[in-house]
């Protein structure tokens, strides 16, 4: 439909900035990066496309060419919410996070019921330790929207930075229950049970996150420190090496997935 569209009106830069966000949830992102930058060259003060093109660069940790098509949908557009909120990801990642926590209060102040906002500033301020702030966030981003699993999965891993188990745990059965199929649901409530020292509870909870994707590593490290920790407990000597080489295979899987991840 778009291309029989440009045939008729080749500089229609609406139909390109379409044709890209198509393309880009096709992963065609060679063909959505052409068809962005076309449409900015058709209308040099396109907003969307320049968003559109900064979404996709961050998808390709193009962090420093994501920020610059931000930075030039927000001059276009100073009063869309998204644009502060999605420079504000950016930023986290690049661990700019005062920079982030500006996009985020920007993007607050312009859109005050947008939940996803308070998430993401959440983010942040654990990041920065400031548990009490991002609980603040986090609450707020629940009293907004109380059925998304994420914030109450979020919610429980400040619970138990902040100490508070009971909670945290009230927190990750609300989370599993809104979202039973989601790995790091099971990785957040065995890092529970890990600080509570349930070891073997722990270690249940860490396999079952295995089981729904292999490739949560974290799961590795922390199911790895259970079997250690049972194995300084245990006085049978077989048992201790059983677990031992438990944890030693853990072990040699995190840095195996670990390295992938550095290359």
């Amino acid at each position: 439909l778009y291309d029989k569209v440009l045939e008729l009106e080749p500089n229609n830069y609406a139909v390109y900035n379409n044709r890209g966000v198509l393309k880009s949830k096709l992963n065609d992102y060679k063909g959505a990066m052409c068809d962005f930058t076309k449409s900015i060259e058709l209308n040099a003060d396109n907003a969307s496309a320049y968003r559109n093109r900064g979404d996709l660069k961050s998808d390709m940790k193009d962090y420093d060419g994501a920020l610059e098509d931000y930075n030039k949908a927000i001059e276009f557009r100073p009063e869309e919410s998204s644009y502060y909120s999605n420079r504000g990801l950016v930023k986290h990642d690049m661990k700019d996070y005062d920079g982030a926590l500006k996009d985020y209060d920007k993007a607050i102040e312009l859109r005050p019921e947008e939940s996803s906002y308070y998430s993401n500033r959440s983010g942040v301020r654990s990041d920065l330790k400031d548990y009490d702030g991002a609980l603040w966030d986090c609450n707020q981003a629940i009293m907004l929207d109380s059925d998304n699993p994420l914030y109450y999965n979020n919610r429980a891993d400040i619970y138990l930075h902040l100490g508070k188990l009971e909670d945290a745990l009230d927190d990750i059965s609300k989370s599993i229950s809104l979202d039973r199929n989601n790995a790091i649901n099971y990785v957040t409530r065995g890092e529970i049970y890990k600080a509570k020292e349930d070891w073997l509870e722990a270690i249940s909870d860490f396999g079952y996150a295995l089981s729904l994707n292999g490739s949560v590593m974290e799961a590795y490290k922390y199911r790895a420190h259970c079997y250690r920790a049972l194995s300084d407990a245990e006085q049978d000597t077989l048992k201790k090496m059983e677990y031992i080489s438990k944890a030693e295979a853990d072990e040699e899987k995190y840095e195996s997935l670990n390295a992938v991840i550095e290359k």
